[in-house]
């Protein structure tokens, strides 16, 4: 997710480096530059954050590689036609002695929704992606940037299923 926010910002600054006022640009200097002041004046904090972040946990922790097989194990019960809306509870119940949150937002799609919703989804984010790139926006690497963040933001969480945000986010393409 900080890597996906990094690259969101850079982004962003770039194109208001590339296309913005001269005031604009200033003001994207004058705040990279603050930015860099803070990161210099904290960087021994940060780095033993960072550290202490990589060693308690990973991508791939065992503990979350567990959680997606037992959510593929629920699909498989429920013979690829998935569980429903919110049924996730009930169907991981069936596999596991705990509710677990299955913490990626695209194989959630998939439990609750099945092959189905899933491949169409799926489906419509790479159009998405295919219309943007072939397009003449001034503002074209915004939005390719921000398609490319989402597999990274849903693989990290799936909590932003229930948040009528994505569905307007994803809309608004």
């Amino acid at each position: 997710a900080t890597i996906s926010i990094i690259f969101l910002v850079v982004v962003g600054l770039w194109s208001v480096i590339r296309t913005g006022s001269r005031s604009n640009k200033r003001l994207v200097y004058l705040l990279v530059g603050l930015s860099l002041l803070v990161v210099i004046k904290y960087w021994d904090m940060i780095m033993i954050n960072l550290y202490a972040r990589t060693v308690d946990s990973s991508m791939f922790e065992s503990g979350r590689t567990e959680i997606w097989h037992l959510a593929y194990q629920c699909l498989l019960n429920t013979n690829l036609i998935g569980t429903g809306i919110a049924g996730i509870e009930n169907g991981m119940s069936v596999v596991s002695n705990n509710y677990l949150a299955v913490h990626n937002l695209f194989l959630e799609i998939l439990v609750e929704f099945g092959i189905i919703i899933f491949v169409y989804t799926i489906t419509r984010i790479y159009k998405m992606f295919c219309h943007i790139r072939r397009s003449n926006y001034s503002y074209k690497h915004i939005l390719l940037a921000t398609i490319f963040i989402l597999p990274m933001i849903g693989i990290v969480s799936s909590k932003y299923l229930l948040f009528p945000d994505l569905y307007v986010f994803i809309a608004s393409f």
